[in-house]
């Protein structure tokens, strides 16, 4: 754990150990390690008063945190990330256990409250000088499951290129070929922007055509995905609200009910484009009824 800690800790992510009464003795060496390259050391408590707190603080710093503690004290941790919906591409968690059933309980309980957006990796001893490494990912059904990654050997560098690959894979990889998945699109009827044609018994919304559906089904094509688009119940555009609420579309994705909205997010957008847009429309339609819906 230790030669892992400093191997990467020149690669910039702010660093953070969290442990509990649990595992005071066993964070005592990882914690003296930490202080030393000024890392920030954490003790589980009160979560709400500690490290909610912290992890509102570097929503868009690049972070990693090292978790000591017990299974129960993790899930609680995950479960407040769920509920305060605090997501983030920017932390990476890496979860240290002492054996295979903690940690095949803790992956069936952390499967549960995952959401995309939560990167963990889970570290266990495999033997003497051996840590085995299991990391989350989004499967083409859209469940968050935990996946071997590979081993890492103590008193070597990595045994394999998956370690240095999927361990730590740039989001921007990652999300080059999303492995055909089915996405969830939000959306209302706003020609030309986006036509809803028929509605299936399941609420799925049918695209008639759009801008937008030209702009989705490209971008399908390039990230290799497939979509469905749901509207939401209220028809509206939606946003915060002042209790706490967050309605229409943008609901739907900040509840985690859509992968994505297609709509005129800023009035700017509308009124800057909207002429020109129309007016090409207008202007192509005179040759063919829909040339550039048809593409």
């Amino acid at each position: 754990m230790l030669s892992l800690f400093d191997e990467n800790k020149d690669l910039g992510p702010r660093m953070y150990l969290l442990y509990d009464q649990y595992h005071v003795d066993t964070s005592k060496g990882i914690a003296k390690t930490f202080r030393n390259n000024n890392g920030i050391t954490l003790e589980y408590g009160d979560t709400a008063m500690t490290l909610l707190p912290v992890l509102m603080s570097v929503m868009y710093t690049r972070s990693w945190f090292y978790v000591v503690c017990s299974v129960d004290h993790i899930l609680h941790i995950f479960k407040m990330i769920r509920v305060q919906r605090l997501e983030n591409k920017h932390i990476q968690w890496f979860i240290v256990l002492e054996d295979k059933l903690e940690k095949d309980l803790l992956m069936s309980g952390l499967e549960i409250l995952l959401r995309e957006g939560t990167r963990v990796s889970i570290i266990t001893r495999h033997a003497t000088t051996t840590l085995a490494i299991s990391s989350s990912k989004v499967d083409v059904d859209n469940k968050m499951r935990f996946h071997e990654t590979g081993k890492y050997y103590v008193n070597r560098n990595y045994s394999t290129e998956d370690i240095s690959i999927l361990l730590l894979a740039d989001l921007d990889w990652m999300y080059s070929d999303m492995g055909e998945r089915e996405l969830i699109v939000t959306a209302n009827d706003n020609w030309p922007f986006f036509g809803k044609g028929r509605i299936d018994p399941d609420g799925t919304v049918r695209p008639h055509a759009g801008i937008d559906v030209s702009i989705v089904e490209a971008l399908g094509h390039a990230l290799n995905f497939t979509y469905k688009v749901q509207s939401p119940a209220d028809g509206k555009w939606g946003g915060p609200q002042p209790d706490g609420t967050v309605t229409g579309m943008i609901g739907m994705v900040a509840r985690h009910e859509a992968n994505l909205a297609i709509c005129e997010i800023t009035i700017s957008v509308k009124v800057i484009m909207a002429p020109y847009l129309i007016s090409e429309l207008n202007q192509s339609k005179k040759s063919d009824p829909s040339p550039m819906l048809n593409k």
